[in-house]
């Protein structure tokens, strides 16, 4: 069985990954301790109730974006613009 090694760039790449999210989820969780001790005994809001309503407007604008590439795709089909490659401009002066 061969073994497999990842390249040097890969790994240092993947710790710098790591180290930026372990850094981001610090920061965020220094800033909810703050907003906490700010509002007092009321706490924070959640707003984990738009999370669903946030994908689903997501997967909309992504599929009519995909929709209308198909549309466009499918209209140059129709048109022939597939042949102007094939097109001979001129002919050749010997």
């Amino acid at each position: 069985m061969r073994s497999f090694r990842f390249p040097l760039w890969a790994i240092v790449l993947m710790l710098t990954s790591l180290i930026w999210t372990v850094v981001a989820i610090e920061k965020v969780r220094m800033l909810s301790v703050q907003l906490a001790s700010a509002a007092g005994s009321n706490g924070v809001a959640s707003a984990w109730w738009a999370l669903p309503g946030l994908f689903m407007m997501v997967a909309v604008v992504l599929c009519c974006i995909g929709l209308a590439g198909y549309g466009l795709l499918h209209l140059l089909r129709r048109t022939g613009v597939q042949r102007i490659s094939s097109v001979e401009i001129g002919h050749r002066v010997k």
